[in-house]
């Protein structure tokens, strides 16, 4: 049995209410409300945000068997109240956790995905809970995240309130689809890197100063334009521009090599605080941890660009500081 699923005072107040009710001095029972409040809980807040609009879509279904279980202390009425009290849940942990910065009735034009949660309640011998989310990009109808979490608590399953079990398994579930929205994110990027490479081809020198570059892939990229500027435009800029063209160009290639030293430090701090607060370790062979290694490699490579980058730009430095020198004798 998961260590997170126990009775809570939540659940024991309402085994309480509902032995009370259910007891033959109150034939009335409860009130539907206490059974479409059985799976509700406050979700943790979403460690990240996309700034996107999500519609939520969900579903859950109990199976014959379980429902007979259900049935030795709900009525068929108060199953689907308490049925659709976990399609509340779930939509309403989706709208206030953070994850996304809209979440858009269904049908809602402006809408970037579509997110499906289907949950089942199967195998009443050990009461296990099934659920799957998948995430559609509305635009191109693919679907970016599919990802199926279970959760069995025994054969005493019913002794324990569902907001425990519906809770834990939206957040790893939520889990798993930031990693594959990162994912994602990540491979676009890399893919809008490839496309834009061969315009680099094309960039006079003073273009090249960048503070800083999208992906590891395109510092590279920049890097190796920057080798050719060095050699076949810098004799010209150094032999036609004027003496304040050539001022201006030293301010900008010193001010660029600082903000990329300054972007080193920066990657490198974030490594050290991955490391220190465990995002690195606790389980690289999860999708999230290996997409933790995935973003520091990529940090760690773009740091590298820079501090490359640093070196090219000092001989170019030095070469408008020369001629510079040499017009002022």
């Amino acid at each position: 049995m998961h260590s997170l699923i126990r009775p809570s005072l939540l659940s024991i107040a309402l085994k309480v209410i509902l032995a009370l009710f259910l007891s033959s001095d109150c034939a009335a029972g409860p009130a539907p409300s206490v059974f479409r409040n059985l799976a509700k809980y406050q979700p943790a807040p979403s460690p990240v945000s996309f700034d996107l609009t999500v519609a939520v879509q969900a579903e859950y279904d109990i199976s014959p068997d379980n429902r007979a279980a259900h049935g030795r202390k709900m009525s068929a009425a108060n199953i689907e109240h308490y049925r659709l009290g976990v399609i509340d849940a779930i939509q309403a942990d989706i709208r206030h956790c953070g994850l996304f910065s809209r979440v858009a009735e269904m049908g809602s034009p402006r809408t970037d995905f579509l997110l499906k949660v289907r949950g089942r309640e199967i195998h009443p011998s050990d009461f296990r809970v099934e659920m799957e989310m998948s995430l559609v990009e509305v635009a191109t109808r693919l679907e970016i995240s599919n990802r199926t979490r279970s959760l069995s608590i025994g054969p005493n399953g019913y002794d324990y309130v569902m907001n425990s079990v519906i809770e834990l398994l939206m957040k790893d579930l939520k889990t798993d689809m930031i990693a594959d929205l990162q994912s994602l994110h990540l491979n676009r990027m890399h893919q809008t890197a490839n496309a834009s490479a061969p315009a680099l081809q094309k960039t006079s020198l003073p273009e090249l100063l960048v503070a800083s570059d999208k992906t590891a892939f395109i510092a590279r990229e920049r890097n190796r334009v920057l080798v050719a500027a060095k050699i076949q435009q810098l004799p010209a800029i150094l032999r036609d521009s004027n003496s304040g063209e050539l001022s201006a160009l030293l301010v900008r290639i010193e001010q660029n090599m600082l903000d990329l030293n300054h972007e080193c430090e920066t990657a490198k701090d974030r490594i050290q605080d991955a490391i220190a607060t465990g995002e690195l370790s606790p389980a690289p062979a999860s999708a999230s941890g290996i997409l933790a290694k995935t973003q520091m490699e990529e940090l760690r490579n773009l740091a590298l660009c820079y501090r490359e980058r640093i070196e090219l730009l000092k001989p170019i430095a030095s070469a408008i500081k020369e001629e510079l020198a040499n017009r002022n004798r």
